[in-house]
């Protein structure tokens, strides 16, 4: 009778409560995928500073093109007297006088700036090579934030499931209990599922959370952002393209 008392308090204490529901409120913002991949790629700060990498690697070529260029310069001088002046009938000096001169400078050869440019020319290929590296991890990272609200949304759905289906089998289990036919072990053991599926559920929402919360940082946005649709993929290159594109 003691041990049948013990368990009957149990249950009642690990019983479900009327009307308990595992929904977590966010103020995430449905995005589709290639919207969420545009709008990275557009904000992300570190695609931002590799652009402005070669921008500045292209300003330095530039400026080392201009010291071997051909070079033109040109100074001019007037001088305005009150009068001109004259010594024994022969003008000296005119009233008024224009002195222009124009120098151009042709280099012909000059190694070291040309391995300079090279070298700046160079300089453009790797940041541009860095940009796309860059540019491809952002979105590769983007559509694996995306693909994870995605699954993780489908884990919730399953989680949900189960802690419904326990809770219905504590309903079962707490009749038979009561019409004499089955035994507070069963009810407790019932009770018991339904509380460890309503936990799975909690955790489930809390991963769903950072993960509109990831996604979110990655587009750069001020919160969370939800999947609008369903991601539709393209089919994966053969073996053979694949080769052919590290090669």
């Amino acid at each position: 009778m003691l041990v049948l008392a013990l368990g009957a308090s149990v249950a009642s204490a690990q019983a479900p409560r009327p009307g308990l529901q595992s929904r977590l409120s966010t103020a995430a913002t449905p995005i589709t995928l290639s919207e969420a991949v545009s709008r990275a790629l557009d904000r992300n700060p570190s695609l931002a500073t590799a652009r402005e990498e070669i921008r500045r690697t292209e300003a330095l070529l530039r400026e080392v093109q201009a010291t071997w260029l051909p070079t033109l310069s040109g100074n001019g001088a007037y001088t305005h007297l009150d009068s001109a002046r004259i010594a024994n009938g022969s003008v000296l000096l005119p009233e008024n006088s224009l002195n222009a001169n124009l120098l151009l400078t042709v280099p012909l050869v000059m190694p070291r700036q040309w391995a300079n440019r090279s070298e700046a020319a160079d300089n453009i290929t790797v940041q541009r090579a860095s940009s796309e590296d860059i540019r491809r991890q952002v979105a590769h990272s983007t559509g694996r934030a995306y693909l994870a609200v995605y699954a993780q949304k489908l884990v919730v759905e399953v989680d949900e499931r189960a802690r419904d289906t326990a809770r219905k089998h504590y309903d079962y289990a707490h009749q038979r209990y009561g019409g004499g036919v089955g035994t507070s072990l069963d009810e407790v053991r019932a009770a018991q599922e339904v509380a460890a599926d309503e936990a799975l559920v909690q955790q489930a929402y809390s991963t769903l959370a950072t993960a509109e919360e990831a996604l979110g940082v990655l587009v750069g946005t001020d919160g969370p952002l939800d999947t609008a649709e369903e991601p539709s993929l393209a089919e994966p290159p053969s073996l053979a393209a694949g080769e052919r594109r590290q090669s």
